[in-house]
């Protein structure tokens, strides 16, 4: 598996940076100073919810992961258009899907070991990555409804606190009469370290 970091979604709104729970805006209004991200971070929490819909024919589901992180110890380091990860951290994952063929999945998850590094560029409430805040597998296979490539997450300052906020939504072109749309909302938060 490929400790590179992983992402968490696009850019947007929809994570209240008040709780660990998705949904409810944040303080995405007013813009920051790229400059004041600049240094060591190390997350408090990060949650994403995905919903993926698959429909062709009579074929239609939908599934919905609930991620959410257990343990973290887990440090992202920006300087001067590079950025460092590096760490561990837990998190435990609840799917649910309509469709008889998807049974649920209750488990828990540690990604250890992670060395990634980048290039970013940043915006007075953005932040392009040249490659992806977390990584995040199941049972050792990587959700790739995550994306992968450049990520673009909003990013706001709220009590000496940086709180990335990503949303998502993608659909696949159709592919042997499937179309796929992703949806994801969530989150994480960093304190200076």
């Amino acid at each position: 598996m490929d400790q590179d970091t992983t992402d968490m979604g696009g850019g947007g709104g929809g994570m209240d940076p008040d709780t660990t729970d998705t949904g409810g805006g944040g303080d995405m209004g007013g813009g920051s100073n790229p400059d004041d991200l600049e240094g060591e971070w190390r997350a408090v929490y990060f949650n994403v919810v995905a919903e993926i819909s698959i429909t062709g024919g009579s074929f239609n589901a939908t599934t919905i992961s609930d991620i959410r992180s257990t343990e973290m110890d887990y440090r992202l380091t920006l300087m001067d258009g590079a950025f460092t990860a590096e760490g561990s951290y837990s998190y435990d994952v609840n799917a649910t899907s309509d469709s008889p063929g998807f049974p649920p999945v209750n488990s828990n998850e540690t990604i250890e070991d992670v060395n990634g590094s980048g290039e970013y560029i940043a915006t007075a409430d953005s932040l392009t990555i040249s490659g992806q805040l977390f990584t995040l597998t199941y049972e050792g296979v990587p959700e790739e409804f995550l994306g992968s490539g450049p990520q673009t997450v909003g990013y706001f300052f709220r009590n000496d606190t940086l709180f990335f906020d990503n949303s998502s939504a993608t659909t696949t072109p159709p592919a042997g009469g499937f179309d796929v749309r992703s949806v994801s909302t969530g989150g994480s938060a960093w304190v200076r370290n």
